[in-house]
């Protein structure tokens, strides 16, 4: 149902293209349908093209094809010839196969298409139609399996739990079937239930598919493996009896008395009515799934009352998909107000704007009544709607937003919706011998209408071409594809092995049409009236009053977010609007992208203490006795008196006053022989520089290296067995291993291998505390604890937050690497729990192991690479990755012996000398030998 990603990245083929403010004359002879919504405007020119996929085609594996629930269209493969025939790639998703008699045990696929549209030059119309020139040409099929490799299966959920589960997977809907799933003779099994119907896919060519019968969000490799699953609010999950309930009302083929008691579910989603669309935005940053239909508590599952659909919006930047927001769309109603027209499939166009596929069912071929009522491709706009993303609204599974009649609650603003394309225009589907209504021929259209995708009429350029001036508005194909159930009498079943013939006695072609589009934008004027937003003389009239209303900064904000603005040149050229960042009343030249990549801009003029910081230990506010240094926190905190000149202003002299008082109050905390309260801390401070430490400082040292040290061992224990139960809405909390499993990238560790090295640092860690119990002091204070970061980091890894988490670890590293220059001769049961194993996890040991000789870094550093190499074994037989990650392996362990041999035996060649320690004063000597 949706157009892939790579139509977005791109980065020519914007929807909308933002105008001046003059309406735009349009150049084509015909409208055969408009809208405006929200300002922006979109027309519906002609059908251009039509094209089919016989009923009875089969894929590589001897299946039926059947028709598409979603398609994702390659942007970069869609060209123009010049003999202006386009050409393109597309993906193809069916749903869960033939059923209807009934599901089966069909395994759910992708197929890839290369398709052919010749426009004609000559005019056709009822008189003189034209022949299908939209052509398709199959290429290949990919099976979609679940986390443990075993086929997915369109069978109906069980009724009840339990349901399969895997490690850093929620429940997944499952199916239990006896035989072979089919009817016939096997050992049955329980595979994962999947009723799929939305596709995009991903920047990483992977593939994110929406289901019907979680209704789930689910990430699936290129080659079909499902990486990740996404399970929306408690309030989407359906529930019959108190309880879990992912089975729809359709029985399998085998078993067609298995009903389902109580057929219609209590809460969350329909019968067969979940995220039938799912849409990615135009940056690829954001997912939007739509429910089919209302959820049963907000209006019930019958007509007029089930049309409060809710759209999810999840951030899938990162790598994970985080919750973000949720909208209400509220679908149409036709036939006198008594029928809802759910939607089929939606596809994100510009900011906050989007088709959606809307229609009746139970109309066209192979249906008694052959005239659909309503068909259309129509825009809503959520940029106005409210975000009623809330525990109450989405935690509870009765959580609702309408009444029993679906009226929607008071509080609540929908998203703004406008009726646009009809696919039911006689005279354009006349065209190409087609009809809504009538005979039941082969020229009828189909019920079902379940995909979309956009391209441009000029994939080269941004629109422009013998009737758009590009500057003015772009032209686009909208195609829309039909569903045809799997409907024929020539169809085949369990990859080959099993024909049928539907007993609706029909022949359905999947069918495909394609609409001639424009679509461009009225907003507001670059040009400023004399009397700013005055229109008519009442607000003239309006305006003293309005002269005693006090607005603060965040109302100035509301009101003018309240509809995009683009000021143009030169305003967008001098200020970068991207993101968060919008045009208004508050930017200054301190906003300005060119400034800020030259200059700090601040007025009046501040006095300027530089400062550096270099993570070091974790300990509390003291001075040094050496340097003009301070620990802020385990940090250095180095003090220089440089500040900005001063003139002789007024506030020139206080901002003087106030810097010579900085740099008499930072002059005197660097003065050893004044002291104050928290001098005391100094007695204490086992981290501070000294040339003789106190039997107080080792015992706190000693201390706190046992605590965090136990604190880290136990933590990690228990996360790698147990997952958080803290975890809100956005973080989906993991096991240790499990975290690593969940989000699998190029660069993801075998986790037996990686354990293992932990386990053994660990244990070597012991060792070392072991030792600060030695009557050496220099040894005793010869290395710091980097624990209580890494125990950060396991706490923010296990709950999903990755940002933080990264940050911790690049706050280690720079801890660890001056830990590794300032302590650079410390013993090998020092160093390499402390210091090398942790650093080389960072990937920076192949630096020390060439630069310093440091052949402890290098081993570590190829037992990295193995679990990197297992990793990316396991997941790929034939790629690149592991292959270049065995040979750095061998690589980095041959080198390491040939550095670390002769040291051992005596040749003491590099920076290490194992087991001595330096004294005092060498340790502030350059890191050379003087050899």
């Amino acid at each position: 149902m949706k157009l892939s990603f790579f139509l977005r990245a791109s980065c020519i083929i914007p929807l909308v293209s933002c105008l001046p403010s003059q309406a735009y004359q349009n150049e084509s002879p015909t409208i055969v349908n408009q809208t405006t919504c929200n300002g922006r405007t979109y027309t519906y020119n002609e059908l251009v093209g039509y094209g089919f996929v016989a009923s009875d085609f089969r894929d590589k594996t001897g299946d039926t094809l059947g028709g598409p629930s979603a398609v994702a269209f390659d942007a970069s493969s869609w060209t123009k010839s010049r003999n202006g025939t386009y050409e393109g790639l597309i993906w193809v998703l069916p749903d869960r196969g033939w059923n209807t008699q009934g599901t089966l045990n069909y395994q759910n696929r992708i197929h890839k298409f290369a398709i052919s549209l010749s426009i004609r030059t000559e005019t056709n119309n009822a008189s003189n139609s034209s022949a299908p020139n939209l052509k398709f040409t199959y290429l290949d099929t990919i099976l979609l399996t679940g986390p443990d490799g075993k086929p997915t299966t369109g069978l109906r959920a069980d009724t009840q739990p339990p349901y399969l589960s895997y490690p850093g997977f929620p429940t997944l809907p499952s199916a239990t079937y006896e035989g072979d799933g089919f009817g016939g003779e096997g050992p049955g099994d329980r595979r994962i239930s999947l009723d799929s119907e939305g596709l995009v896919v991903a920047r990483d060519q992977s593939f994110w598919v929406s289901d019907e019968y979680g209704p789930y969000i689910y990430r699936f490799s290129p080659e079909g493996r499902m990486l990740q699953a996404i399970q929306p609010p408690n309030a989407y999950l359906p529930r019959r009896n108190g309880s879990l309930s992912f089975a729809s009302d359709d029985p399998p083929i085998y078993d067609p008395d298995d009903e389902v008691v109580p057929e219609d579910v209590d809460s969350g989603r329909a019968n067969n009515q979940g995220f039938e669309g799912l849409t990615i935005s135009e940056n690829g940053q954001k997912l939007y799934a739509l429910t089919q239909s209302a959820l049963a508590q907000d209006g019930g599952t019958g007509n007029p009352e089930r049309k409060q659909a809710r759209l999810l919006e999840y951030r899938i930047s990162g790598g994970n998909a985080v919750y973000q927001a949720e909208y209400v769309v509220t679908l149409p109603v036709f036939n006198g107000g008594e029928t809802v027209a759910a939607q089929s499939e939606i596809y994100a166009l510009a900011k906050d704007q989007f088709f959606v596929l809307a229609r009746d069912s139970g109309r066209g071929r192979g249906q008694d009544d052959a005239e659909s009522l309503y068909r259309r491709a129509d825009v809503f706009d959520i940029s106005r709607a409210t975000n009623i993303k809330s525990p109450e609204n989405d935690d509870s599974p009765t959580g609702s937003i309408a009444d029993d009649e679906g009226t929607l609650d008071a509080d609540i603003t929908a998203a703004e919706y406008c009726t646009f394309l009809d696919f039911n225009v006689n005279s354009e589907l006349a065209k190409f011998g087609l009809h809504n209504g009538g005979a039941q021929d082969e020229g009828l259209l189909n019920e079902k209408w379940e995909a979309l995708g956009l391209v441009p009429v000029e994939p080269n350029g941004r629109g422009g071409n013998d009737r758009v001036n590009g500057n003015k508005g772009e032209e686009y194909f909208l195609f829309a594809f039909s569903d045809n159930d799997f409907i024929t009498q020539n169809g085949y079943v369990k990859f080959g092995q099993l024909p049928y013939s539907d007993e609706s006695g029909f022949n359905l072609d999947s069918q495909a049409l394609v609409f001639r589009t424009l679509a461009y934008l009225f907003q507001p004027s670059t040009y400023i009236s004399p009397i700013g937003g005055v229109q008519t003389v009442e607000h003239v009239k309006a305006m003293p009053e309005a002269l005693g209303i006090r607005l603060f900064k965040e109302d100035i904000h509301a009101i003018q977010d309240a509809t995009p603005f683009n000021p143009l040149f030169p305003m967008n050229f001098l200020f970068n609007f991207k993101g968060d960042q919008r045009y208004n009343l508050d930017l200054t030249a301190a906003g300005n992208q060119q400034y800020q990549m030259t200059s700090w801009i601040n007025a009046p003029p501040k006095p300027l203490v530089n400062t550096s910081f270099w993570l070091h230990h974790c300990i509390s506010f003291v001075p040094r006795s050496t340097n003009r240094n301070f620990l802020l926190f385990g940090s250095e905190l180095h003090v220089h008196s440089q500040f900005a000149p001063v003139n002789q202003s007024t506030e020139d002299r206080k901002a003087g006053q106030l810097q010579q008082s900085l740099s008499d109050f930072f002059t005197v905390l660097s003065d050893e022989t004044v002291s104050f309260p928290t001098m005391a801390v100094q007695e204490y401070n086992p981290f501070a520089k000294r040339e003789n430490h106190s039997k107080k400082s080792l015992t706190a040292y000693k201390v706190l290296t046992i605590a965090s040290w136990l604190l880290l061992a136990i933590t990690v224990l228990y996360y790698t067995f147990n997952a958080p139960n803290d975890c809100k809405h956005g973080h989906d909390c993991h096991t240790i291993w499990g975290q690593n499993g969940r989000m699998r990238t190029p660069f993801s560790l075998n986790s037996i291998v990686t354990g293992i090295y932990w386990i053994i640092v660990t244990i070597m860690q012991a060792g070392y505390v072991w030792h600060l119990f030695s009557s050496n002091e220099t040894l005793v204070n010869s290395a710091a604890n980097s624990n209580l970061l890494y125990f950060a980091f396991i706490l923010l890894w296990v709950r999903s937050h990755f940002w933080p988490a990264e940050l911790f670890l690049i706050l280690n590293f720079l801890n660890l690497t001056t830990l590794y220059f300032r302590h650079s001769t410390t013993p090998r049961f020092v160093h390499i729990p402390v210091v090398s194993a942790p650093l080389a996890f960072t990937y920076v040991g192949g630096f020390f192991l060439l630069a310093f000789k440091d052949y402890t870094m290098g081993f570590e550093l190829a037992i990295l690479s193995l679990a990197l190499a297992l990793a990316q074994l396991g997941t790929h037989v034939i790629a690149l990755q592991w292959i270049f990650a065995f040979v750095i392996m061998g690589c980095l362990a041959v080198l390491s012996v040939l550095i670390g041999v002769p040291g051992i035996f005596g040749d003491k060649n590099g920076i290490r000398h194992p087991g001595h320690i330096v004294e005092p004063d060498r340790e502030r000597q350059p890191l050379l030998d003087d050899r």
